[in-house]
């Protein structure tokens, strides 16, 4: 499980990631992974930020809608909890930072996806890792094959 990583594996894992911009220490021992957000702009309130372990937008808020756009890392953006649905987003250990890097509208196109769904233990999966939290490996391709591979080693050497 990956709340039971120890933080070099976690670390490891965040950086291999290509949704991660950057990995900080907000307490000591304890990576944090910074994720490009991207504000709705003027009239709306909220911050929008990919993940590739849902296979979906999160959507935070900025402040309510008077509050004016925003880049970096300040304000309203920083620090959040993880909106992952997913038992194993490694989001979830430590949540997220949001480094706003521009408006929605500038944000890369992505179509989110329905969530994966294991049939074995019934919890939501990572569409990124193709693999389950109870450890079944699932069929369809992951997200990002080169974290795929660098979790499953993580595990493999957890196991021996």
């Amino acid at each position: 499980m990956i709340a039971d990583l120890p933080a070099a594996d976690y670390r490891r894992l965040l950086t291999a990631d290509p949704a991660v911009i950057d990995i900080v220490e907000v307490s000591p021992g304890q990576p944090t992974p910074v994720l490009a957000a991207y504000d709705d702009g003027p009239g709306h309130h909220h911050l929008r930020v990919w993940c590739p372990h849902c296979a979906t937008w999160h959507v935070h808020g900025r402040g309510g809608p008077g509050a004016p756009p925003q880049r970096g890392r300040e304000g309203c953006a920083g620090d959040r909890v993880a909106h992952c649905t997913t038992a194993n987003s490694p989001y979830r250990r430590s949540g997220y930072i949001l480094d706003v890097i521009g408006p929605t509208s500038s944000a890369p196109r992505r179509r989110a996806r329905k969530t994966p769904w294991c049939h074995s233990c019934r919890h939501h999966y990572s569409a990124a890792l193709a693999r389950c939290s109870c450890g079944r490996h699932h069929r369809h391709h992951p997200l990002y094959p080169a974290l795929a591979a660098v979790y499953a080693e993580i595990l493999a050497g957890q196991q021996k």
